[in-house]
């Protein structure tokens, strides 16, 4: 079994932090990281074309969800709880769209811990 699943909520990325966001997705896809991105939809958003992304990857570990929200302002939680109903690992890793790390260094330190 994983030990991790990493969720990145999204909504309304567009310049520097759809580049950021691709940037991460990119680093995520050569990694065996379990991954949830879920996007948050509405009138207000700018559209991301999420399936685009997805098809470009075509990554077994990254999976790609969407939620209907009327609201103009990101819902993080409610994506995140969202997203948790699809998880079947030990621990989630909540990622903003432009956060970079060493993913793999990190889990080898989750691995080590005696949780």
């Amino acid at each position: 079994m994983e030990t991790i699943t990493i969720v990145i909520p999204i909504f309304n990325l567009n310049g520097e932090r759809k580049r950021n966001f691709e940037r991460i997705i990119e680093g995520i896809s050569i990694t065996n990281i379990s991954t949830i991105v879920i996007e948050q939809k509405s009138q207000a958003s700018v559209q991301n074309d999420v399936i685009r992304i997805q098809t470009e990857r075509s990554k077994t570990n990254i999976s790609f969800l969407s939620v209907d929200i009327t609201q103009k302002t990101i819902h993080k939680s409610r994506l995140i709880n969202e997203a948790s109903q699809y998880i079947a690992t030990k621990y989630m890793w909540m990622l903003d769209a432009d956060v970079f790390f060493d993913h793999n260094k990190i889990i080898e330190l989750i691995n080590d811990q005696m949780l």
